[in-house]
């Protein structure tokens, strides 16, 4: 059935329960969408009608699981129409709409939230202020606390004008590791013009709620952990060294090797309770 065609199910959408008449979709036989919830699926309909009924399953499941998360989430405050936040179960997300609308948001968690910067690009490359909502000119993006992640040499970076300004938010789900904060600069304008100043202004106000509810010790325990694994392989690879030189016995190593992984498993366990 075309999604543009007149003559669609009478069924209920199964999400809404409206009638799925008007450009309707089928999920499987008694079973459709409205236009309206068609599009939150973000499904192309010429890719919706080569799926095999499972996929259309699985993909309508996703999108009641989002939409009852979005009806539970509790509003405490808006931060300028660019940050809900839930300060009751610790969750905030940003309009995922055109012109701010909500549809269907990523909700994350408070401590989903790992780092966070001001990101302001010019014409030719793009130029940020250091890392967990410090605003400290020099860094580039994806640097880390005041880290410069690859060069941009000064002469093509434009000091007058800015095409962007926005907040990258990095967070520990590998679904998604990273999410934008945009505040609607289309074009380029003039650094330190109104349109500029308004947009920083805004982000402002979003780096100071998003302190507020991030958590400091997220990125340490995940450093930690990361220096952890790093030195346990080293450890085991310098007893398979002994091992392949005949310095040590097989069952030696395998009893070292297994007392490195017991103790960062351990390690490991005793951060998180903590």
């Amino acid at each position: 059935m075309g999604f543009f065609s007149k003559k669609g199910p009478v069924d209920p959408c199964v999400i809404c329960g409206k009638d799925s008449k008007a450009s309707g979709q089928t999920i499987k036989k008694g079973e459709y969408l409205c236009k309206k919830c068609f599009r939150l699926l973000r499904i192309e309909w010429d890719r919706w009608e080569r799926m095999p009924v499972e996929m259309r399953e699985d993909e309508v499941s996703k999108l009641k699981d989002d939409l009852k998360k979005l009806a539970d989430f509790k509003v405490s405050r808006i931060v300028g129409q660019f940050l809900y936040i839930d300060d009751t179960n610790k969750k905030w997300y940003t309009p995922d709409g055109a012109f701010m609308t909500v549809k269907r948001p990523k909700i994350f968690d408070f401590s989903n939230i790992v780092d966070f910067w001001i990101v302001d690009e010019d014409g030719n490359s793009t130029i940020t202020q250091g890392g967990t909502g410090r605003a400290v000119a020099g860094g580039l993006l994806f640097g880390g606390t005041g880290a410069i992640a690859g060069g941009v040499t000064g002469d093509r970076i434009s000091t007058t004008t800015s095409s962007g300004v926005y907040i990258l938010v990095k967070t520990d789900l590998p679904d998604c590791p990273e999410t934008k904060i945009d505040f609607g600069i289309i074009g380029e304008v003039k650094r330190q013009g109104g349109a500029w100043a308004t947009a920083r202004n805004r982000a402002n106000e979003c780096i100071e709620a998003l302190k507020e509810i991030y958590d400091p010790t997220k990125k340490e325990l995940l450093l930690m952990s990361k220096e952890t694994v790093s030195s346990t392989a080293d450890e085991i690879k310098k007893f398979k060294e002994l091992l392949d030189c005949g310095a040590i016995t097989e069952e030696e190593y395998q009893a070292k090797k297994a007392q490195l992984l017991r103790l960062y498993f351990y390690e490991g366990f005793t951060q998180e309770k903590a």
